[in-house]
């Protein structure tokens, strides 16, 4: 019986995920390193840290890693870069006076990232950042705005840089003003100001003229087709105007999409990833757009 249970239990710790037969291979720090770890920990970490933006962690992490993530800092948004939980770690694994340097990208000091990483580990861990570089272009080919810290655990009395310049101090947001904290939400934009929505793919965009198309040739359309205003638009045209639209099928059933905008429908096939595989129930949150039998559509527009 205890066989049984600890054989359970071992599966269950190895797998990735529950809907997934992958397996991880588990690295235990004071087992690789216990002679660091008698000493209290690393005196230096370097790294570059991978970057993935925090709706896609979940599906290529895994529930299991977003629930350690949770457990281990309650504190930190799963909206964040993944780099930031690197920077995070590194911080819980130096000795007093070690110090990390890690790049990242320039999201690092802006946003939820700021917030799950680089504000915490400064109001929280004491860590100081000496040294940073908030903004490079990354001298290989990824197409990357990247960013350097370097961060020392404990006190640092010398001499800090902020791009290659002296200041007095580096903040999370990696700019030398003083007095940033934590940013406090104002309660008249309650209900007011939010995220919008989140496209389940680039396929459900159309040009203008794609759109005008649409819903020349079937008035119908106008129901499931809108303009699509992003951030950019509101703020780059006085009469908040915008050049694009989406496919918004709403909570509508795939059969009556399919029935009543099939020319929709074939674009969508096309264009917004497929899955070929039958659609299995899961508890994760996400809609689809019916039981289409052989394949699973996510197109919806959340």
């Amino acid at each position: 019986m205890v066989n049984h249970i600890f054989k359970k239990s071992h599966e269950g710790l190895m797998k990735v995920s529950k809907n997934s037969n992958e397996l991880r291979g588990p690295f235990h720090w004071p087992l690789e390193f216990p002679e660091v770890f008698v000493s209290g920990g690393f005196d230096a970490i370097i790294g570059n840290p991978p970057f993935m933006g925090g709706r896609r962690m979940r599906g290529s992490l895994g529930d299991s890693m977003m629930e350690w993530f949770s457990f281990s800092w309650p504190h930190a948004s799963l909206n964040a870069d993944l780099s930031s939980f690197f920077y995070l770690r590194a911080a819980n694994l130096l000795t007093t006076g070690g110090e990390f340097g890690l790049l990242a990208t320039q999201t690092i000091g802006k946003g939820d990232t700021a917030r799950t990483g680089l504000s915490h580990l400064i109001q929280k861990e004491k860590i100081t950042i000496r040294n940073a570089l908030s903004s490079f272009t990354w001298p290989g080919k990824a197409s990357v705005t990247a960013a350097l810290v370097i961060g020392h655990k404990g006190i640092w009395r010398g001499i800090k840089y902020l791009d290659n310049s002296k200041v007095d101090k580096i903040s999370p947001a990696l700019d030398k003003l003083e007095g940033w904290g934590k940013a406090k939400a104002l309660k008249m934009n309650k209900d007011k100001s939010f995220q919008g929505s989140v496209l389940r793919g680039k396929g459900f965009i159309l040009s203008d003229e794609e759109a005008r198309t649409f819903l020349q040739e079937r008035s119908i359309s106008s129901q499931v087709i809108s303009p699509f205003m992003s951030g950019e638009d509101l703020n780059s045209s006085p009469q908040q105007k915008t050049i694009r639209w989406t496919i918004n099928f709403k909570d509508m059933e795939f059969d009556e999409c399919e029935n009543n905008w099939p020319e929709l429908m074939e674009r969508v096939r096309e264009l917004v990833n497929l899955k070929g595989k039958k659609q299995q129930k899961s508890k994760q949150i996400e809609k689809t757009g019916g039981n289409t039998g052989e394949y699973e559509i996510s197109f919806m527009i959340k």
